[in-house]
C-alpha cells in the first residue's frame, strides 16, 4: 500500500464508523447494550478518577435532574435527557405526544421487581427515590465516547431513609447508601452512560449500615 493510501485509510475508517453510528441511532433510538458496554470497557482504563470539590453552579444540572427524577417530573426529565431528545427529534410531529407518553410510563414505573442493580445497571427512578438524601460529593472530567462530548461527571451519594424503598443489590440485599456518577454534556444534557439507566454506579461504594435511625 502506498504512503498516500496509508494516510487516507484512518479517515475513511472514521467516517465509516460515524455513519454507522448515525444509522444505528436513527433506527434504534437510545444506545444499545453492546455499544454502552464497549464504551464502559474503553473508559475503564482512562477515565479520570480524581474527584474534585464541586462549586454549586457546576452541579446545577445534575442536581436538577436528580430532583426531577425523585419527584417524577417526566417532562423535565425528557427535556434534560439527550437520548430522549434524539429520539423525539426523528419522530413525526403528530407522534411526539404519544412518544412522550410512552417515555413517561417508563420514567414513572417504580415496580419493585425492577428495583435491583444488575450488571447492566438500573433505571434512574430506582436510585433517586422519594425521600432519599442526595449529596454532591465530587466531580471529574467524565466519560469519553458518549453521544455528546462530556463536560463533567458529577458524583452523588444517595442515602435511603427506609429499607422498604431502598435499592437492592444483585443478591437482594437492601442498600443503605451508594455513590453514582452523572455525565453532563457541554450544553447541559444528561448523557446515557450505562445499558440500563443513564447513571454510572460505583459498585465499591455500597453501604449496608441500617443500624442508625431511619431503618424500617
Amino acid at each position: 500500500m502506498s504512503e498516500k493510501r496509508k494516510g487516507v485509510t484512518p479517515y475513511i475508517v472514521a467516517i465509516g464508523l460515524g455513519v454507522s453510528g448515525l444509522v444505528a441511532l436513527l433506527y434504534w433510538g437510545a444506545p444499545n447494550a453492546d455499544y454502552v458496554l464497549s464504551q464502559r470497557q474503553d473508559a475503564a482504563g482512562g477515565a479520570p478518577t480524581t474527584r474534585q470539590i464541586v462549586a454549586e453552579q457546576d452541579s446545577q444540572e445534575a442536581v436538577a435532574y436528580a430532583e426531577a427524577v425523585q419527584a417524577g417530573r417526566c417532562n423535565q426529565i425528557i427535556d434534560m435527557t439527550w437520548w430522549m431528545q434524539e429520539r423525539l427529534g426523528i419522530i413525526e410531529p403528530g407522534e411526539i405526544l404519544k412518544a412522550k407518553g410512552d417515555l413517561c410510563k417508563g420514567i414513572l414505573n417504580r415496580a419493585d421487581e425492577k428495583n435491583e442493580v444488575t450488571p447492566e445497571g438500573v433505571e434512574d427512578q430506582f436510585i433517586f427515590v422519594p425521600g432519599a438524601t442526595i449529596e454532591v460529593v465530587g466531580m471529574d472530567r467524565g466519560r469519553t465516547g458518549l453521544a455528546k462530548p462530556t463536560a463533567k461527571r458529577i458524583w452523588m451519594q444517595v442515602r435511603y431513609p427506609v429499607k422498604s424503598t431502598a435499592l437492592r443489590d444483585a443478591a437482594g440485599n437492601r442498600i443503605r447508601a451508594l455513590v453514582i456518577g452523572m455525565n453532563v454534556s457541554e450544553d447541559g444534557y444528561i448523557l446515557k452512560a450505562d445499558v440500563v439507566g443513564n447513571l454510572e454506579i460505583d459498585l465499591e461504594s455500597f453501604s449496608y449500615d441500617w443500624t442508625t435511625k431511619g431503618e424500617r
